[in-house]
């Protein structure tokens, strides 16, 4: 309490209902006067919207100071007023290393009688102090409309880093996919992605360095050059808030704090920057809300990976928050002795003093309404006490003292907000790797994992990595490694595509497989993946089924990276993982020059992994089309796949093109879609033979799996599963195929010549017959006077699931070589339907596909 009485005895009480918190006369520290700053004075008369997930919400009202001296006294310089004759928006306003520049986001009045699609966009400003000019970054008005463009800041060569729904890279590889230029919706179809992107001060060279399909938020460029960010997540499981970091190219990125951690009190992040002193400050707010109080927190990312543990996995009850600069901001609705803060800055002078907005905690006069109070213990104990509203000022913050000073005086119906100090100071160092010139000329990155069976330091493999590690050994391994892609999903404001094509389900909304790399031994993977994309991995098994976790974060390498890491990670496992300086790996790599068990014609180099190996002597390998890979191990490097499971084997149209499957390039996608290719296997015909010639029989589908007989004849389909490809009934944009597949269904029964769903008697829970009742609870009698029984359908629950191939176990059986139907399909038919199962069975995985294509 000690801090907060010395706040209190440099507050005067707001009387008579004044507009403006009035100050004792003070002498002020001639170090704080010299200090030049800038703010955004924002009008709160009518209600302010904070959303974390859409940070491109319009808030009219909004005015861009300067303020050459931080003297109280010092004159206040508009920098925006004379821009724009009506209400306009302004936001993350950030100063150059020298002091001498500001960027900010703007963006211009709201156009009257003109939907949102066509309202002005968020636009990067410039201001420059010797010139007292402002300017917008990009001056073309057809480009500054592509897209909402925030969060600017500048790197340490003077380019600018921003967040943008522009999405400049994500536009481009549309056009080379042969696809309409347009903004992708989010993983949670309710926003477009914001990614981060850089570009000349001139606006020229607009280069996007993240790919997600998330939004990447609150860029800040750290002393070191990295660029930490908050990644706003809503993949599968994987929703919240975690704080990444990346090179200024984007290369090397990396989870810097958060896969398993909450928030404190479970605020948001409403801020991210550094301190001085190395640590981020990180700013929390309820997005709920529509108070402005903030919490702020020393972030301790040095130290911690994760809420209660460190970087090396360790458990601490210790936490990362390791230090609130204030206290905690009240419950929505009650007031606190302490008051509320807004806006935290810190001034970069060795002082320890910070640049704050704080309201001072006020009540109503119980016995005058138009006067206000300071809180008192006293007065907060009255349960009739209101509270007055919130008047936030500037303050200058002094951590050792804990004592502050103004800055500038409160008044009424106004916030300060986005202060940011004018000084010179050191710019961050510069972290851009060099890149592997080759891998950049063909536009790839290069993914080395030493071993998919370490599992954040777990050896996973059976009976262990080094055992696995002879090729000679049979027993379960991972064979394959599978790349997917997320396609792009339009707004439908824009293109208004129909969303029966998801399927069953939008969780894993559509996704295009870019290829397949084999998994070596020893569980290592050395391949060239297509740069400037997010992808994700999968696990396969022998058969070419995921057998991994759906992996629920979004990779990226940039052209020429060279990425190792160490192994997999699953999302129940809160260990540490994926960082660029991760401890190393359990996989030791080769003990000497020979891998023991192998064919020999791969020699190793101690410590290399078995990847590395094939990799040196045969070079990097591309992905494949398919999961179909020699065993280079055993039979040596001129060792022949087995293909029968290719996709070039179908009798039905392929996804895999003839170009893609002779040479697996980076714009080569696999895209599947049901009535494509997975419906006309239903009707395809499938003759058996005897020894003589003669066709004995027919193993085609339809032949058993339909509601009507050779003679036309109601008949009810084989196991209840129905494969016709008319329009179903219950959603006439899907077959009744893929209705009968992947949702529930009524058993049917053929009555008097006609198919008609089944009824039996309804029971409740004790196993005793339920009787229908009229509406005022009297049983309903037969012509005999007997109580009717209620009937209702039986429900069938649908054979495959959107789980994945592995996990449909019933289907597995039945089409393996001992099951039922063991004989029906062909290896490459099954390997279409795990793969198309793997990336979530849907209906199409385009929403520009049309069955009339």
């Amino acid at each position: 309490m000690g801090k907060l009485l010395k706040i209190i005895l440099l507050l005067l009480v707001t009387g008579c209902g004044s507009d403006v918190v009035e100050q004792k006369p003070q002498v002020q520290d001639p170090i704080v006067e010299e200090v030049p700053l800038a703010f955004v004075l924002r009008s709160i008369e009518q209600p302010v919207s904070f959303a974390v997930n859409d940070p491109t919400v319009f808030n009219p009202g909004a005015e861009l100071f300067l303020k050459k001296l931080a003297g109280v006294d010092a004159p206040l310089i508009s920098i925006t007023d004379t821009l724009f004759d009506a209400p306009i928006d302004i936001k993350h306003v950030a100063a150059s290393y020298d002091g001498q520049k500001l960027l900010f986001s703007l963006r211009a009045p709201e156009l009257e009688d003109v939907s949102d699609d066509m309202q002005p966009k968020w636009n990067i400003w410039l201001y420059d102090v010797a010139s007292e000019t402002v300017t917008p970054i990009i001056n073309d008005a057809l480009i500054s409309e592509e897209g909402d463009d925030l969060f600017p800041s500048f790197l340490p060569d003077g380019r600018i880093l921003f967040s943008s729904n522009r999405q400049q890279g994500n536009k481009a590889r549309l056009l080379d996919e042969g696809k309409p230029q347009y903004q992708a919706l989010s993983d949670n179809f309710r926003e477009k992605a914001i990614t981060l992107h850089v570009m000349e001060q001139d606006g020229t060279n607009i280069k996007q360095i993240s790919f997600s399909q998330g939004h990447d938020l609150y860029p800040t460029v750290l002393q070191n050059g990295k660029i930490a960010f908050v990644r706003f997540e809503h993949r599968g499981r994987n929703r919240g808030l975690n704080i990444y970091q990346m090179d200024s190219d984007g290369k090397q990125l990396e989870l810097l704090f958060g896969a398993h951690s909450d928030f404190p009190n479970d605020l948001s992040v409403a801020s991210l920057k550094q301190a001085p002193n190395g640590q981020l400050i990180i700013g929390l707010r309820n997005s709920e809300s529509e108070q402005f109080s903030t919490d702020f927190y020393y972030l301790d990312t040095e130290s911690f990976m994760d809420e209660g543990r460190f970087h090396d996995g360790e458990a601490t009850s210790d936490s990362a928050f390791n230090s609130a600069l204030f206290a905690a901001s009240p419950p929505e609705g009650e007031l606190s002795l302490t008051g509320k803060y807004h806006w935290f800055s810190p001034i970069f002078d060795g002082s320890q003093r910070n640049l704050v907005v704080w309201s001072q905690c006020q009540v109503v006069d119980p016995e005058n309404n138009n006067n206000f109070l300071p809180c008192t213990a006293e007065l907060l104990n009255d349960e009739n006490i209101v509270a007055a509203p919130d008047l936030f000022g500037l303050w200058i913050y002094d951590e050792i003292t804990q004592t502050q000073k103004p800055v500038v005086l409160a008044k009424r119906n106004t916030l300060i907000e986005e202060v940011v100090v004018l000084e010179s100071i050191n710019s961050p160092l510069t972290t851009e790797y060099p890149s592997n010139i080759s891998l950049q000329n063909e536009q790839m990155g290069s993914l080395h994992i030493r071993s998919v069976y370490d599992f954040s330091g777990i050896d996973t493999a059976i009976p262990n990595i080094s055992a696995v590690s002879d090729p000679q050994l049979n027993t379960e391994r991972i064979y394959a490694m599978r790349i997917v892609k997320p396609v792009s999903i339009p707004d439908r404001n824009e293109y208004n595509f129909s969303t029966a094509l998801f399927g069953r389900s939008s969780g894993q909304s559509m996704r295009d497989i870019i290829g397949y790399a084999p998994v070596a031994p020893d569980g290592s993977v050395y391949v060239k993946v297509p740069a400037d994309m997010p992808f994700a991995i999968e696990l396969l098994n022998r058969d070419g089924q995921r057998v991994s976790q759906r992996h629920e974060n979004w990779l990226q390498l940039k052209s020429g990276e060279e990425r190792t890491c160490n192994g997999c990670h699953q999302s129940t496992n809160e260990l540490p993982h994926g960082k660029v300086n991760q401890a190393n790996s359990i996989n030791l790599g080769a003990a000497s020059t020979l891998w023991p068990g192998s064919f020999g014609d791969v020699d190793a180099i101690v410590g290399e992994t078995m990847a590395q190996s094939y990799a040196r002597v045969v070079g990097i390998p591309s992905l494949s089309a398919e999961p179909i890979f020699a065993d280079v191990w055993r039979g040596g490097l001129a060792a022949i796949a087995n293909n029968n499971s290719s996709l070039n084997n179908l009798d039905t149209t392929s996804p895999l093109t003839e170009a893609c499957a002779a040479r697996w390039t980076n714009l080569c996608r696999l895209s599947i879609h049901f009535p494509k290719h997975i419906a006309p296997l239903f009707d395809l015909s499938r003759p058996v033979f005897d020894d003589m010639g003669n066709e004995i029989d027919n193993y085609r589908c339809l032949n058993c799996h339909i509601t009507t007989d050779d003679n036309g004849d109601a008949q009810i389909p084989a196991a209840q599963l129905d494969l016709s490809l008319a329009a179903s009934n219950d959603n006439n944009q899907h077959v009744v195929a893929y209705r009968e597949l992947f949702f529930n269904d009524n058993e049917q029964e053929v009555v008097e010549g006609i198919l008609v769903d089944k009824l039996v008697d309804r029971l409740d829970e004790n196993g005793n017959p339920v009787y229908l009742v009229d509406e005022d609870g009297n049983l309903i009698l037969d012509e005999n006077g007997n109580p009717i029984i209620e009937q209702v359908t039986v429900t069938i629950r649908p054979p495959l699931s959107v789980a994945g191939a592995n996990a449909n176990t019933g289907f597995n059986l039945r089409f393996s070589p001992a099951g039922s139907h063991g004989a029906y399909l062909s290896d490459a038919e099954k390997s279409l339907l795990w793969q198309w199962l793997d990336i979530g069975a849907q209906y199409a995985n385009s929403p520009f596909y049309s069955e009339q294509d």
